[in-house]
Formats: C-alpha cells, structure tokens, sequence
C-alpha cells in the first residue's frame, strides 16, 4: 500500500488498530478535530440514516397504501401485484438506506482512514471497500483489549460520543438484525438464480454477489456478537 502524500504530512494522527494487515488511523485529540469534507459526511450519513428510518407512521402508510391497491377495483390482478411490488421495494430500500448495523460501518469508513488515503478527504467507493474488509475481519487486539470482530470494537469507541450504539448490546435487537440480513441473502440468492450465466458475470451479477457477501459477513459478525453478549 503506498502510502498518500498527504497522510505522510498530517501530523495530527494516530495509529487506531491494526486488521488483516492494515493499519488505520484516526485523528488525534479523540479523532477531533476532522477535516471539514469527512465531517460533512459524517453529518450526511447519519442524516440519511434519520431520515430513511423506516418508523411505525411510515410503516403504517405502507399498509395503508397496499389495502387501497387490494380493494382497487379498476386495476387488473396484474397491475394490482406490480403496484404492491413497486412499493415493498421502495420500503426495503427505505429499510437498508436506515440500517443501524450499516451506519456503524459507514461512521467507521469516515472516522478511520488508513495510510492510502488523504485524512482530508472521504473517497465512498474506498469506503466500501473497506466496510467489506472489515466484515471479514475476525478476532482483533487493540491495546491489549482482544475483541471478537470490528463490529465488537467498533460499537466500543468514541463514535458513541455521536450516536448511542448501546441498543446494539440487547440480544433482541441482534436478533432482528440478523434476520434482516438473512432476508436480504435469500433475496438476492434468488436474484442472482434468476439471471442468465452473461448476467450473472456482468456488473448486475457482481452487485448482487457483493450484496450477499457482505449480508453474510454480516451476520456471521451478529452471530459473534451475540455470543460476547450472552458470555458477557
């Protein structure tokens, strides 16, 4: 990894901990101050995140939305079924876009940075690719401290200062998580069924296998962090 010119010249940093061979680093003083575009976007994900989250008032315009369609007599069978699909699909999206165990990850990307990167800039396609690092990332050391996954010690940092992660640390709310994402592997396993073998080695096919990678890391990393809370 060669290392960026201006991370060699950012004086205000500090090793954060090591993973899979990578070291990452966050700004001194606690990681404050952060340059101005990092934190924009740190504001900007966790306003995206607030305002996606799926709450029991959009919930229930879902609901209410799909029973108009159902008692639509002017619509055929057809369009009635493509009018319910359209609006779960915008709701699962709505539900990913708001993702508490994503936005861990997602603050993380921008709060850390490693050697490669400019501490004053936030590049996303890095940031992914980095997320999906650290999904796979197993049992870490950091200061002494042994941690199950990242996600252990990610929930365990400053970023607590900003967003309260504590709901994390009930067994029920991992439980949720983990079916979620459960959900998510057998859509798009279904999705990726259904494509032709030209499809399937396209950019759609490669976005899909990601999409189930990453739910699979993910909840390999709840099923971790679930046993730390029922040891703990």
């Amino acid at each position: 990894m060669t290392p960026n010119e201006y991370f060699i010249k950012e004086a205000k940093k500090e090793l954060a901990f090591g993973a899979n061979g990578i070291e990452y680093y966050q700004f001194t003083d606690g990681g404050l101050p952060i340059y101005y575009n990092r934190f924009r976007n740190f504001q900007e994900t966790m306003r995206k995140h607030e305002e996606w989250k799926v709450s029991e008032i959009i919930l229930n315009e879902y609901l209410e939305m799909v029973q108009n369609f159902i008692k639509d007599g002017s619509l055929t069978p057809d369009r009635r079924l493509a009018e319910i699909e359209r609006l779960t699909t915008m709701l699962n999206w709505r539900r990913e876009q708001s993702n508490d165990l994503m936005l861990v990850y997602e603050l993380a990307s921008i709060w850390f940075f490693d050697s490669s990167e400019d501490p004053a800039e936030y590049d996303i396609n890095y940031a992914k690719n980095k997320i999906k690092i650290w999904c796979e990332t197993k049992e870490i050391q950091v200061d002494g401290k042994l941690y199950p996954s990242l996600l252990a010690f990610f929930l365990r940092t400053p970023l607590n200062r900003f967003i309260d992660f504590q709901d994390f640390s009930q067994v029920g709310t991992m439980t949720y998580l983990k079916k979620m994402f459960e959900t998510y592997y057998s859509h798009s396993l279904h999705n990726f069924s259904m494509l032709s073998e030209t499809e399937k080695e396209g950019n759609i096919g490669q976005n899909i296998s990601s999409v189930m990678e990453m739910s699979l890391g993910l909840i390999n990393l709840i099923d971790i962090e679930q046993q730390n809370i029922t040891t703990s």
